[in-house]
């Protein structure tokens, strides 16, 4: 595992562990079920100690069948950097997107309007300018984005040909 250190952009390494731990969760789950295997969750088990994220346990249970089926997908997945398409979302794409993330113990709150949709832009300029001002940020953006051939952590510069779309 490749460790991501980034003291500019997150001081507090907290929310990091989370969001890695969030997707070693996923994939774990989802590994488990391409072999078979349902799992039992239990996310924060211990309230005294927070660096507990989860505790997994298989079961003798059917396995998910998105969940396996997306199991040979895990290989294959980059994050997807791409400006978003100009064109409106289909309508049952934000209802699906929202079950997901509920299913998985996670909020998904769609923006929508234009008052909605100023208010967050708003946000994360306000965010985007603060982060601007930290020290040192600059330095450790250009560092992860801008990354070398043989690289194995950042945006590898080959990510953007390698997206993942199932339907």
């Amino acid at each position: 595992m490749v460790s991501v250190v980034l003291p500019a952009v997150l001081p507090d390494q907290a929310g990091l562990r989370r969001a890695l731990g969030s997707a070693v969760l996923h994939h774990l789950v989802v590994a488990l079920a391409g072999l078979g295997w349902a799992t039992q969750v239990e996310r924060f088990p211990d309230p005294e100690n927070s660096e507990h994220l989860a505790h997994v346990a298989p079961v003798l249970a059917t396995a998910q069948p998105e969940a396996a089926r997306l199991a040979g997908a895990i290989p294959r997945r980059r994050s997807d950097r791409r400006s978003f398409a100009s064109r409106p979302a289909e309508r049952a794409v934000p209802e699906t997107l929202i079950g997901y993330a509920d299913a998985r113990g996670a909020e998904l709150r769609v923006v929508a309007g234009a008052a909605a949709r100023r208010r967050l832009i708003t946000l994360v300029t306000e965010s985007a300018s603060l982060q601007r001002q930290q020290a040192g940020y600059a330095a450790e953006l250009a560092r992860w984005t801008h990354r070398y051939a043989g690289a194995r952590d950042g945006i590898g510069s080959g990510t953007i040909n390698h997206v993942l779309v199932e339907r």
